[in-house]
């Protein structure tokens, strides 16, 4: 696995990017990895992903992500950090409509 954080807009980019490349929306599957808004996050807002480098491969990610990681727009971190993370987060939670 792959641990990466970015912050939101970074993070919607990709999504969007990799969503294109991949010709999504399709039939069983509407985006490449969760949006932003249900992605776990930290106190300072980046996002969290986790992503199998047999997925990066096969979809083209690795090659997308690259530039950016090199760019300093998004941060590779080791598993203990993804995984601290991501168990202390507390998804958000639906305001009820009334």
């Amino acid at each position: 696995m792959i641990y990466l954080r970015s912050t939101v807009e970074v993070y919607e980019a990709a999504r969007a990017a990799m969503d294109t490349a991949r010709g999504l929306p399709a039939e069983g599957q509407t985006t490449s990895f969760t949006p932003a808004v249900d992605a776990p996050k930290d106190d300072q807002g980046r996002v969290y992903l986790g992503l199998r480098e047999t997925d990066m491969a096969a979809t083209g990610a690795g090659d997308m992500l690259s530039p950016l990681v090199t760019g300093g727009l998004v941060e590779m971190i080791d598993e203990a950090a993804y995984e601290k993370m991501v168990l202390a987060w507390t998804p958000p939670r639906e305001t009820p409509r009334g």
